[in-house]
């Protein structure tokens, strides 16, 4: 189990998908993660609108694109979101600290990962059984009255398959999330002429 998580950490770039719940609406995310990038989608109801909405982070900074109904619920501001409508707007980091775990891997793993190595290394020892992963042998692995199960791909390289929670997990919300597309390629760029989100209002 370690192995995985150390495995992740020091991979080139993973693929995470996940169903989650943010303020009690649910959310579906896909976004490949390299060491200081990621690139991808969110998907839900935001402001009590259904919405899309791509992210994107490149060396620390933030972006994101969006529909006028996000950005008007988002922003409680109508008129902005109408301006800020399918156009990429940037974050300056003091109000980005709910997307930080998506701004590299490394960053992923302090923010989530290392909780969860406290949270499976305490007394009391750990449970394992046999599972399918999308179909891959895994093992699933989990402390006996703990909340969270990681799953480990059961042969081969010590690959990270999937966590499960029913509690967050450091700065992961509860939910289920995969992992999958180790070290493929990434040419994740910076999109041309954001908007900055401190001068937007």
């Amino acid at each position: 189990m370690t192995a995985a998580l150390d495995a992740f950490k020091n991979s080139k770039s993973v693929r995470m998908k996940g169903d989650f719940k943010d303020e009690g609406q649910a959310v579906r995310i896909d976004v490949h993660v390299g060491t200081t990038q990621a690139d991808g989608s969110m998907q839900g109801s935001f402001g009590n609108a259904p919405s899309t909405v791509k992210l994107r982070t490149l060396d620390g900074r933030f972006y994101m694109n969006a529909d006028q109904a996000f950005w008007a619920g988002t922003l409680g501001d109508k008129t902005t979101g109408a301006a800020l409508d399918g156009k990429w707007v940037l974050f300056p980091p003091s109000q980005a600290k709910e997307f930080k775990t998506f701004l590299g891997l490394r960053q992923f793993d302090q923010e989530v990962f290392t909780p969860l190595r406290k949270d499976l290394t305490v007394s009391g020892g750990l449970t394992t059984r046999r599972e399918d992963v999308g179909g891959v042998p895994a093992i699933a692995v989990t402390r006996p009255g703990g909340k969270s199960t990681v799953f480990v791909a059961a042969s081969g390289a010590p690959r990270l398959l999937r966590l499960t929670s029913t509690q967050p997990v450091g700065e992961m919300p509860e939910g289920t999330f995969d992992f999958s597309e180790y070290d493929a390629p990434l040419n994740i760029q910076a999109p041309p002429n954001p908007i900055d989100i401190s001068k937007a209002r």
